[in-house]
């Protein structure tokens, strides 16, 4: 077993986990918030007048609390889940994914940019590439500055 394999088989356990506990959670802010929400139409019951200290008063103020600990239940569960989606979408990274990424970058744009195009650099402004070399271009800006300048930070001007 190689190392992608090994990484990917403990993500999928970690996500697993993540939504059985996601799972979990939401179901118990749903029988928290239960009791509050058999009484969501009774207007009397949440508009009457009570002090906290009368036995209605407490027995409503438990009922608040509850239904408060279950959204913040379901706010973790979201949360949780949603961490599970993008774990699952990103995948497993191994050393060398990023620059195999950037590789294939600079080799898309040797196809399109060449000696004598026009390009845009983030830092330097625009600029004319005056030679191509393995992972950088040699580029004249504007402002009568030359350099290399790596293949990934520069796009072509069309």
């Amino acid at each position: 077993m190689d190392l992608r394999e090994y990484r990917q088989q403990k993500l999928n356990i970690k996500i697993q986990r993540l939504r059985e506990r996601a799972e979990r959670l939401e179901k118990i802010a749903e029988g928290k918030q239960a009791e509050f929400n058999a009484r969501r139409g009774d207007i009397a019951f949440l508009t009457q007048p009570a002090s906290r200290s009368s036995s209605f008063g407490r027995q409503r103020d438990r009922i608040y609390n509850r239904y408060d600990q279950g959204i913040k239940l379901q706010i973790e569960a979201e949360n949780l889940s949603k961490k599970a989606d993008w774990m699952e979408k990103r995948g497993v990274a191994v050393k060398g994914d990023a620059e195999k990424a950037r590789q294939a970058k600079r080799d898309r744009l040797d196809k399109i940019i060449s000696v004598g195009s026009k390009v845009y650099d983030s830092i330097f402004s625009k600029g004319e590439v005056i030679r191509v070399n393995k992972k950088t271009y040699t580029i004249r800006f504007t402002s009568g500055f030359t350099c290399a300048r790596d293949k990934t930070y520069v796009k072509l001007i069309k």
